[in-house]
């Protein structure tokens, strides 16, 4: 899935360890289930 994720962290500059790319899916454990989101708002 095609996701912006922190791949680093650095204090100074905390966009700079924000990264777009693909992840894996992610998977559910025993008795759990995955949503899926189909839409999401930041302010």
């Amino acid at each position: 899935m095609f996701a912006a994720f922190a791949e680093s962290f650095d204090a100074d500059k905390p966009l700079a360890g924000l990264t777009l790319g693909e992840r894996p899916a992610p998977e559910s454990d025993a008795g759990w289930t995955t949503v899926d989101v189909k839409a999401a708002a930041l302010n």
